[in-house]
């Protein structure tokens, strides 16, 4: 649960921030020559996030000796992600790729789920990570805002995104203050 939560609260931020600053991110390390890759990037880099969310999940069915359960997870993937892929490529390229991608790891994650909740004593979805999970994506947002922002867009990258990182923690930090603050008056 708190490893969950962690991961909520590190992985969200970047994918976000990773969606927003990708022109900048391709154009850094590949040069303005590929523009045209943004967006399979931008869908990658959303597929990761998801994907990680499964990570938690995947370790619960492990320590609780449930390793044939995750293998037919991954080959159930696997198959999906195949079928996806002939399905999409021919006609989207590499972007039907990246659709794919994030179509198998959002099963995968459900199925990673409800694995974990009826083979393992974890609990999925308690309210600490749906506190973890609100307070990131309100924060995430106050940090989209920043960065998203033509003048601070507009600073290099290597200055952008320190700028998100402290807006992220700052906003993380207050509305974690606020929500304590709230609950306890309750």
């Amino acid at each position: 649960d708190t490893f969950t939560g962690i991961l909520v609260v590190l992985s969200f931020p970047v994918v976000i921030a990773g969606i927003v600053l990708a022109p900048k991110i391709i154009s850094l390390v590949y040069g303005e020559g590929y523009a045209s890759s943004v967006l399979a990037f931008q869908l990658l880099i959303g597929m990761t996030g998801i994907a990680l969310l499964h990570s938690p999940f995947s370790h619960a069915l492990l320590v609780f000796n449930r390793q044939k359960k995750m293998l037919w997870v991954y080959f159930f993937g696997a198959a999906i992600n195949v079928l996806l892929n002939l399905a999409l490529i021919p006609k989207y390229s590499l972007y039907g790729a990246a659709v794919a991608s994030i179509c198998t790891a959002l099963v995968t994650l459900l199925i990673f789920a409800v694995l974990t909740g009826r083979y393992t004593s974890v609990k999925v979805g308690s309210m600490k990570l749906v506190g973890a999970s609100m307070l990131s994506v309100v924060s995430t947002g106050v940090m989209y805002g920043v960065i998203s922002n033509p003048p601070v867009y507009n600073f290099h990258i290597f200055l952008s995104i320190p700028i998100g990182a402290v807006t992220y923690l700052a906003a993380l930090l207050i509305f974690r203050r606020l929500f304590v603050f709230e609950i306890a008056r309750i």
